[in-house]
This record gives structure tokens, sequence and C-alpha cells, in this order.
């Protein structure tokens, strides 16, 4: 890959970064993605104990149907289950 490519994304990952104290809150909201790891990182986070509620978004995308196929949303939340009842 192009350092001019790597440079980009380091531009762009830096910027995404967020360096606020970590805080408990009353709700999580879990956005779908490509990435189950999602789900399973809102449900450490739930049995930390930092919220009472999570709440998973993403139906189904062109690039995501396949892994997805009932949704991201519902299968963000089957996963969390899983792990503990988290959902």
């Amino acid at each position: 890959m192009p350092s001019t490519v790597l440079d980009d994304a380091q531009v762009l990952w830096d910027f995404h970064q967020i360096r606020d104290e970590p805080r408990s809150t009353e709700v999580a909201i879990a956005l779908g993605s490509h990435d189950i790891g999602v789900a399973e990182h809102t449900a450490e986070l739930f049995h930390a104990g930092r919220f009472p509620l999570i709440v998973f978004t993403g139906a189904n995308a062109p690039t995501t149907v396949k892994d997805f196929p009932r949704g991201e949303a519902v299968q963000f939340a089957e996963r969390a289950e899983e792990l503990g009842g988290a959902a």
C-alpha cells in the first residue's frame, strides 16, 4: 500500500479517536456495521456497569446482508445476549 494512503488513513484514524474520559451513561447506542465486535465491546461495557440499556441499530446493506441477513441490529443484539443477556 502506498505511504500516502497510509498517511491519509492515519489522519482519519486520529480524527475519529475520542480522548474523553470514559464515564457511565443511561443508554448506549451501538451502531450497526460490518464488525460484530461492536456488539461484543458494547456487551463488555454493559457488564462493566457503564449503562443499563443498549440500543442496537442497523438494517441490511448490500455489503452486510450476507453476514447479517436479519439485519445488523437484530444479530448484534443476539450476539450481546449470547455474551450474558446484555440486550
